[in-house]
């Protein structure tokens, strides 16, 4: 089927202003009572892993607080460092980890963490619906490699689960903390599920699939004093710092009024190959199709687990290749295309530059109708946000699917049209093209079928000050300033070997992981600072460009009651539908 007239879809607008307290408004009843805390054990030296499997005991040590807690409730002269509160020292000898989602990116994730320096960590419990994947040594799918977690020599005799709330139910008394690297449809079920048991969560972008369930996570982890962070290691990179000095600080480039972000690939993951129509097929103006209908379901399969725990609060189907291994990312119910993929790190470097908060307006064109189950393979979304103190309102442009400013087929009705914008890509793309494709012409950079991933500027922001433009591109990592106009000389003698140490940079201290890891020791959750209280917001930003999108109409975003103002239809996007037995943990 060729590709449908790209349609415009969708956008989201709030009344301009900050929202005060707005990250932590109740949408349910939680419970009054403070998380309390209390480490048992002396300090053990680093890394004494070994000496951790001791003789089991008959109380675990949650069980041991909970009566604590009680034990103590009664004494009101009873200081609060006793209780083990939010800002009491917690010594522990050793912090307890459990894991849901142990396919190839826990094999990734999970050892980094156990190996933090100055950390005693212990693996006490794995859960994976799938009985086959985590096992798997070498996996050769549809041209890719996949391992699982359970191959690994540490984590082999480790106690297995398919459920993860019998995981909870039978060892969430020895837990400290929970990973979550299920896809993003679970994250949330899973993560509430632990925090109501005050088990401290480090869950992997994005955090959910409706801002509902992302905004009552970040109440319950506020209102219990959980440890959160997400999984955004790109977050402490430290030319990211450089990057936030130069915009937020120096202001470089001025007042930023407007923001370009393009992710160049098209969605696809592996399952993607085994459709006929790959590779792209080249369907006009400057578009190609992956997809040869709205619904390729043509490899059933089997599923060596529990396909219904999979499915968790989704929409029951039978088990498809398309969905799992690793193709879920392409179905609006289990995840949000390139922009739920992508778009929490690219958004990260803008909210800690521009201080951004909550969008009020937003609005999405793509290539497939809002209502088709299958995410849209070229998406463009409009964010509008609002002044916030000393810094001016801001547009934000997201463009994947090989779509930028200055693309011809663009579906943004009001694309990028400056020359100038166009020859700083070309530019850009001809410096450091890196694969063996060479960049010579805007029309080769406008073809995507041209070196998008090797040309370091495939996945890359615009920022457009009042004084210049700062681009940057994510991996690698690097920026470069050009003047407003062609021919300009404002940054001919810019010295930017003053950006290259770390002095005076903003602090983001430690690891993605130590900063969890030492949370959790000291019972602390402002040691993080990708914890839900900042991430909410941005994972919240990322799915209302997908719900504008899926709603059809540009929405107006009232932050504070999760509403789009006169669009009740943007409702079922906003909040999701859970299916009978599977609805999202009420918090306790």
């Amino acid at each position: 089927m060729a590709r449908k007239k790209l349609l415009r879809t969708g956008s989201v607008n709030q009344k301009p202003g900050k929202v005060e307290d707005s990250k932590f408004l109740l949408v349910g009843n939680l419970n009054e009572k403070s998380t309390t805390q209390i480490w048992v054990n002396k300090m053990r030296k680093k890394n004494d892993m070994k000496k951790t499997n001791k003789k089991k005991t008959d109380i675990s040590r949650r069980k041991f607080i909970g009566a604590a807690a009680a034990a103590t409730s009664a004494f009101s002269i009873v200081p609060s460092h006793v209780l083990g509160g939010r800002n009491a020292a917690c010594p522990s000898d050793t912090i307890n980890l459990a894991v849901v989602g142990c396919g190839s990116h826990s094999k990734f994730l999970v050892p980094g963490i156990m190996r933090e320096n100055g950390y005693n960590v212990n693996m006490v419990a794995l859960c994976d619906v799938d009985t086959k994947g985590p096992y798997l040594e070498v996996d050769r799918f549809n041209g890719k490699t996949y391992t699982g977690l359970y191959t690994l020599d540490a984590f082999k005799n480790i106690p297995k689960y398919v459920d993860y709330q019998t995981m909870l139910q039978e060892k969430g008394g020895d837990i400290d903390g929970v990973i979550v690297a299920t896809p993003d449809h679970q994250h949330m079920p899973v993560s509430i599920a632990a925090m109501n048991r005050n088990i401290n969560v480090y869950c992997e972008k994005d955090l959910g699939v409706n801002v509902h369930e992302v905004r009552l996570a970040t109440q319950i982890a506020k209102k219990k004093g959980i440890v959160t962070q997400m999984g955004i290691g790109n977050h402490q990179r430290q030319e990211l710092r450089r990057i936030e000095k130069a915009v937020k600080v120096d202001k470089v480039i001025g007042q930023v009024r407007k923001v370009h972000i393009w992710c160049d690939n098209e969605y696809h993951e592996a399952n993607d190959r085994n459709n006929p129509t790959w590779p792209p097929r080249n369907v006009g103006n400057g578009y190609y199709d992956i997809f040869d209908s709205d619904a390729v379901l043509d490899a059933s399969g089997t599923f060596d687990g529990n396909w219904q725990a999979w499915l968790g609060p989704a929409t029951p189907r039978p088990y498809n290749t398309q969905y799992h291994p690793r193709g879920w990312r392409n179905w609006w119910d289990f995840g949000g295309g390139r922009l739920g993929d992508i778009g929490c790190h690219s958004f990260d470097w803008l909210f800690s530059a521009l201080d951004l908060e909550y969008p009020h307006t937003v609005e999405a064109w793509g290539n497939r109708e809002p209502g088709l189950e299958r995410a849209a393979d070229v998406l463009n979304v409009k964010y509008q946000f609002p002044a916030r103190e000393g810094m001016d309102p801001v547009e934000v442009n997201w463009y994947d699917g090989n779509s930028r400013p200055g693309y011809d087929g663009n579906p943004m009705p009001d694309n990028e049209d400056n020359d100038w914008i166009k020859k700083i890509q070309l530019k850009l793309a001809k410096d450091y093209t890196t694969n063996h494709k060479s960049v010579t012409s805007w029309d080769q950079l406008n073809d995507p079928s041209g070196p998008k991933e090797g040309d370091g500027w495939a996945r890359a922001m615009m920022l457009i000050g009042t004084e210049g433009i700062l681009v940057a591109a994510f991996h690698p990592t690097r920026w470069e300033l050009f003047p407003l106009e062609e021919g300009g000389t404002k940054f001919d003698h810019w010295d930017k070997a003053k950006y290259t140490s770390n002095e005076g940079l903003p602090n983001h201290a430690g690891s993605h992981y130590e900063q969890w890891l030492e949370g959790i020791k000291t019972c602390d959750p402002s040691k993080t600072n990708c914890g839900f209280d900042y991430a909410g917001p941005l994972s919240e930003t990322v799915l209302l460009g997908i719900a504008a999108y899926r709603t059809g109409k540009k929405l107006e975003w009232d932050p504070r009651n999760l509403k789009a103002i006169g669009t009740p239809e943007a409702d079922q996007f906003l909040k999701g539908e859970y299916r009978a037995g599977w609805a999202l943990p009420s918090p306790v």
